[in-house]
């Protein structure tokens, strides 16, 4: 009977140390996650940063080619129409104003 009993002690002994051990490393494993959480949010924390710059600078540069598209109409485009409308109104003109072409059809030359 004294066996039974050192083999119980023992037994009880070893399942304390097992579940110590089993504790520390329930402990390691939750300040590593811990760890991993504040290194995430850190991170996360910077990429919303970035992606607010991204977002920012996209926004100026899309105000920027909105500008120079008014800028390009306005000083190019605009001009340019109303100088070929000038010149093809005096086209036109000048071929109603100087053609043989009486409008009934016959030509005077």
């Amino acid at each position: 009977m004294d066996v039974l009993l050192i083999v119980r002690d023992i037994a009880v002994i070893v399942l304390a140390i097992e579940s110590i051990l089993v504790g520390i490393a329930a402990l390691v494993l939750i300040l590593t996650l811990w760890k991993l959480v504040n290194v995430l949010r850190g991170h996360v924390d910077r990429l919303v940063g970035l992606t607010s710059e991204v977002l920012g600078t996209t926004a100026e540069t899309a105000r920027n080619v909105r500008g120079t598209t008014s800028f390009v109409a306005d000083h190019t485009a605009r001009p340019l129409i109303e100088v070929v409308s000038i010149v093809t109104a005096a086209a036109k003109f000048a071929r109603a104003a100087f053609s043989s072409d009486r409008g009934d059809g016959k030509d005077r030359g």
